[in-house]
């Protein structure tokens, strides 16, 4: 929880894209025998309609794997703040 507070602190995602409110999920995981055939970028896609729903304009996580990091990027999602 410590890194993700952190991560938090070096982001303020509602200043940095002006909005009030945005849908925070955490982790992103697909099963080893099914990774490979973007998974996890329709997932992410997925969220579109659940903001349409909610009435948000802004989805973010925070991603601690590589392949979600990359699943992200293509599904249009933009780094803001990254730990190497």
């Amino acid at each position: 929880m410590n890194a993700m507070k952190f991560a938090e602190q070096q982001c303020d995602v509602c200043e940095l894209y002006q909005v009030d409110a945005y849908l925070a999920t955490m982790g992103l995981c697909v099963n080893s025998a099914y990774r490979g055939r973007g998974i996890a970028t329709q997932m992410l896609k997925a969220r579109q309609e659940i903001m349409k729903i909610l009435n948000l304009k802004l989805t973010s996580t925070q991603f601690t794997g590589e392949g979600s990091q990359k699943a992200a990027m293509k599904a249009g999602f933009e780094e803001n703040f990254c730990v190497t």
